[in-house]
């Protein structure tokens, strides 16, 4: 299963499904390279994962540094679950697992 990161100011949590969403890729970002790899691996497990995949939510130093600087990563749990596209942007809309 493909996993990825996303910026905890650019996740959101569902109280009453409780699921976190994470952007996870936008089309739109200026590193062609890792917009290209992100898509790689979203398209990989859309088409061989049945549109599941994971994600670590990662900190900030700065918020609006550009680019910006990993402060630390959440590395007690993963969040797995569906990929949804929204225009250039990608999410994951996961459950919290424990590692």
């Amino acid at each position: 299963m493909p996993v990825f990161t996303g910026w905890r100011d650019l996740t959101t949590y569902d109280k009453e499904k409780k699921t976190t969403t994470a952007l996870v890729s936008d089309t739109t970002w200026t590193s062609a390279v890792g917009v290209n790899n992100q898509e790689y691996w979203l398209t990989f497990a859309e088409q061989n994962n049945d549109g599941v995949a994971a994600f670590f939510i990662i900190h900030a130093e700065d918020e609006n540094a550009t680019p910006r600087k990993v402060k630390y990563i959440d590395a007690d749990s993963v969040f797995a679950g569906k990929i949804v596209r929204k225009g250039t942007k990608t999410y994951i809309v996961g459950q919290r697992r424990p590692l």
